[in-house]
């Protein structure tokens, strides 16, 4: 695992030791751990730029997988850069977060294994940049709305156009967010994805966003590390420009600030996110809580697919993630209890209906 994490760390910050060689056995290890948590292209790439010895097959498996990360980001970039081209003509509020918007700040962008391209538009403009989508992409909704958003693909790429960017169990917390997140939509950031503009949100309010949809995750049915490494690179670029006390009034707010100093902490003690990057000193309760979410971590892998019963989609499975979702809630419920407490009914209803409904 100390050359696991030394790798991984090594790729985020391009700085700190690494092992010279790899064993094969080690190797195969190294790559099933950083496949499980979704990290594999940044270990690959810290093999190959810092020349760890290992024998010929295992060097041409990390350079393979630099090159299918390089094709896959080029793909996904394109897809954001088309939604954004075609939003930004009609003049459409809204932004895309998570994904590519955070794989920008990475040193490597092309390194962050991509997923689907996740965007929200506000109530006022929804149907219209639904029709708008349908009508210029010829591409058809999903029908079920048991969660916070549709889906659609498109050249094989998921999009989730989203109603609601997170959910909660409090409804007074839900409207504190939901609004915050309205408000700022409507003075975005911008950056620039395969030259196109595209609308993200300011800085402050990406990383609550961005914690709360790893914490939520973790609540449900487990996360992997490459969530956490997005948080720990968001912290690191934007640290001159998040606002630490309005995002301290957010958390209480929201209820989620013992949940973030715990998330803090697996930042610290597993990814050597610089000291100069916390926004919060981290105590001996935040350490307890970061114990027990990275053994959760390496235990589960990425949205908790590892360690399971039950892996074929249908009725078991379901009933187990709505099992785990309950332990989860009970184990953390310390660090966001009255969330969490109006949370628990709402999470498991959500994950039996995904395969109930």
């Amino acid at each position: 695992m100390d050359n696991f994490l030394s790798l991984l760390q090594n790729a985020l910050w391009q700085q700190g030791d690494v092992p010279k060689s790899l064993t094969v056995k080690t190797f195969k290890q190294i790559r099933e751990t950083g496949n499980q948590q979704t990290v594999f292209g940044l270990i690959a790439d810290a093999l190959v730029r810092n020349n760890v010895q290992t024998n010929d097959d295992c060097t041409m498996l990390a350079m393979a997988e630099l090159m299918i990360h390089q094709r896959q980001a080029k793909n996904i970039n394109r897809g954001v850069a088309e939604l954004a081209a075609l939003l930004n003509e009609a003049k459409i509020e809204y932004i895309v977060f998570k994904g590519q918007t955070i794989a920008a700040l990475y040193p490597k962008p092309e390194l962050r294994t991509a997923g689907d391209i996740d965007f929200y538009v506000p109530a006022k403009d929804f149907q219209r940049a639904k029709t708008l989508i349908q009508e210029q992409w010829n591409v058809e909704f999903s029908e079920e709305e048991i969660d916070k958003h549709l889906d659609f693909e498109r050249n094989e790429i998921r999009y989730e156009m989203h109603y609601r960017t997170e959910t909660f169990g409090s409804k007074k917390h839900q409207r504190y967010f939901d609004q915050l997140i309205d408000n700022a939509v409507t003075h975005p950031s911008k950056i620039q994805i395969a030259n196109t503009s595209v609308n993200v949100l300011p800085p402050t309010e990406n990383l609550l966003l961005v914690f709360k949809h790893l914490f939520n995750h973790l609540l449900v049915e487990g996360v992997g590390l490459r969530q956490f490494c997005d948080l720990a690179i968001l912290l690191n670029r934007h640290k001159e420009q998040i606002d630490a006390s309005l995002l301290q009034r957010h958390l209480h707010k929201i209820g989620y600030w013992r949940a973030f100093k715990a998330t803090e902490s697996v930042l610290e003690q597993q990814l050597a996110l610089p000291a100069e990057s916390l926004p919060y000193e981290t105590g001996k309760i935040d350490n307890y809580f970061g114990r027990k979410m990275t053994k959760e971590i390496f235990k589960r892998g990425n949205f908790g697919k590892f360690n399971r019963k039950e892996n074929t989609e249908g009725k078991g499975k379901s009933i187990e993630t709505a099992r785990i979702a309950f332990a989860h809630c009970c184990q953390y419920f310390w660090l966001a209890p009255k969330d969490i407490l109006c949370l628990i009914p709402k999470r498991i209803k959500i994950s039996l209906s995904k395969y109930f409904l």
